[in-house]
This record gives C-alpha cells, structure tokens and sequence, in this order.
C-alpha cells in the first residue's frame, strides 16, 4: 500500500489537466452524442431535451436529469451536455468534486504512517485472534491439481 500511494503521488504530480483523464474522456463522448439532441430552454436553467421519441428534464440549478445519470454518476450526461451546449457553458465545470484533479490530490497528500515490525508490537491479553476457517465453495471441484515443484505425475501404461 506504501509503494501505491507513492506511485499516485508521482503520476498526480505530473498532471496538468483539472479533471481526471477517464472523466474528460465521458465528457467527451457525451459532447459527441449531444450533437443529436434538441434543446428548448426553459426558466431557471431548465432545460428540455428530445430526440425522436425520448425526452429529458436537466435542471442546472439542481444539478439533475432525469436520465439519473449525472446524479448517480457525478458526470454530465449527454442531455446535460446539450444543455450546456447552449449556455455555452464547459461542461468540466460541472464534473462532480471528487473528479476534479485537485480534490484527488487530496486523497494521496499525507500517505500511510509507517509501521515497526512485529516483534515490537505490544503483547495484549485476552483471546488469540486466528484467520478465518477454509471452507470448501459450492461448484465444480478443480479436476487438476498443482503439482510440488520437481515433482512428476507418472500413470500407468494404458492399452496394449
């Protein structure tokens, strides 16, 4: 876990982007598909979105479509994008906090406390703790077996 957190803090060092490369690529993707929605605007950054048959509600003040995409997932959707589209509004601005670079930055900044070995760890009294029992899992039984290392499985000469 260390080794990770190392490893986050130098590739999040060298990011210059503000929101999380796979983010960017959602947004991208939902850029291209918003070109096929219509909007109609309404009051208080209301928005309609339709095309053919389907129809969306995306309320900007609310940070909410009716797909539930956006809500559930903290990226805009295409109708939002739509919707964004016409404010001439960067949909990057609307990217939920936790996928903003900065934020996760955040997350990596302290690391992990580092731990001395066991044999200076405090002895404490009461009952031992034990790994858990293996128990055998519903299914199909492994037909093969791993073999011991230098060890060949030898059968018998069948046939004539």
């Amino acid at each position: 876990m260390l080794a990770r957190v190392v490893d986050k803090n130098k590739q999040l060092g060298k990011f210059k982007d503000t929101v999380c490369s796979r983010i960017r690529k959602k947004v991208e993707k939902g850029k291209e598909l918003a070109k096929m929605w219509m909007t109609r605007p309404s009051l208080q950054d209301r928005f309609e979105v339709s095309h053919a048959d389907e129809g969306y509600v995306v309320s900007l003040k609310e940070f909410s479509c009716t797909c539930g995409y956006w809500g559930l997932i903290g990226v805009p959707c295409e109708h939002v994008v739509s919707a964004l589209a016409w404010k001439r509004l960067d949909p990057n601005l609307f990217v939920h906090k936790f996928y903003i670079v900065s934020e996760y930055k955040k997350t990596y900044r302290r690391g992990l406390p580092t731990l001395d070995g066991r044999q200076t760890w405090p002895m404490v009294e009461g009952y031992p703790m034990y790994p858990p029992k293996v128990r055998i899992m519903p299914g199909c039984p492994k037909k093969n077996r791993w073999k011991e290392a230098g060890k060949l499985e030898t059968r018998p000469h069948e046939g004539g």
